[in-house]
């Protein structure tokens, strides 16, 4: 499932390019025991139809792994880095306000966007995992749920 990032420009692929769907809004994987999507938000902004699929999608009960490029929220100061930011628009805290109203049916939240890794709690219950870009040669594996 490729995804969108701040510096991805998919609609100038050709057409039948396998990172084409990365310019969708939302990308949609359904799992035997899971359901992930992936969320176009290299923007920075959320739309009101990504969160109503979102909300679909919890209604269904099977748990959620949201990937995205942006996070939602990180240790950094610096609003560039995260979605929840002073006068970002109403849509992206409502995105925010959905996955921590929803925390039993959502699995965690995976992003990149920034240049280190990071895992930081959304709300209980909920991880947010971020990714290194993986120039600096260096690759991030989280394993989430239990092992068995």
């Amino acid at each position: 499932m490729p995804l969108c990032g701040n510096h991805d420009e998919p609609e100038k692929l050709p057409t039948g390019h396998p990172f084409k769907a990365a310019e969708k809004a939302v990308q949609r994987l359904d799992l035997e025991d899971m359901v992930i999507l992936g969320f176009n938000n290299s923007k920075r902004i959320i739309t009101k139809t990504q969160i109503e699929i979102l909300k679909c999608t919890l209604c269904e009960g099977k748990p959620v792994l949201i990937a995205m490029h942006i996070p939602i929220m990180t240790e950094n100061g610096n609003d560039y880095y995260f979605l929840d930011y002073e006068g970002c628009p109403d849509e992206n805290r409502m995105f925010v306000n959905l996955i921590k109203e929803n925390a039993d049916k959502v699995i965690a939240v995976t992003c990149g966007h920034l240049h280190y890794s990071s895992v930081a709690e959304l709300c209980p219950g909920v991880t947010q995992y971020v990714s290194s870009q993986g120039l600096t040669g260096s690759l991030s594996i989280y394993e989430i749920g239990e092992n068995e």
